[in-house]
C-alpha cells in the first residue's frame, strides 16, 4: 500500500502544520487549496491524474484531512451542522468517494 494525506491548505495553516510550499498544492473547482503529501514522488502524478481526486476535493469542501496508508484510512472533515452532516445519503456519498480514491492510489 501506498501513504498518502491530503489536507486543505487552510486548515493546515490554522494548525501551524510547518512549510507547506514543499508539498504539491491542488486546487478544487470552488478555488479552495488542498495539500497532497505522497510517499513518492511517482505517486504524485498517479493520484492527481485520476479524476477521482477532483470529484473527491469537490465534495469534502470541508475537509480537514484524509490519510490512506499500512495502517487504515483517517478522514476528518469539519461540520457546523452535525445532524446535517451525518446523514445517511451524505455519509454514504461521502465513504464511496472514500473508497475510491483509496483504491486509486493503491
Amino acid at each position: 500500500k501506498t501513504s498518502l494525506t491530503l489536507s486543505a491548505k487552510k486548515w493546515l495553516e490554522e494548525q501551524n502544520a510547518g512549510e507547506l510550499n514543499d508539498y504539491s498544492t491542488l486546487e478544487n473547482d470552488y478555488g479552495e487549496k488542498f495539500i497532497l503529501r505522497p510517499i513518492s514522488e511517482t505517486k504524485v502524478k498517479q493520484v492527481t491524474e485520476n479524476p477521482i481526486l477532483l470529484e473527491f476535493i469537490n465534495e469534502f469542501r470541508d475537509l480537514a484531512y484524509y490519510f490512506s496508508g499500512k495502517t487504515g484510512i483517517l478522514c476528518e472533515y469539519i461540520v457546523d451542522q452535525a445532524a446535517e452532516a451525518t446523514t445517511f445519503d451524505q455519509l454514504k456519498r461521502r465513504l464511496i468517494l472514500i473508497e475510491k480514491l483509496t483504491k486509486a492510489i493503491q
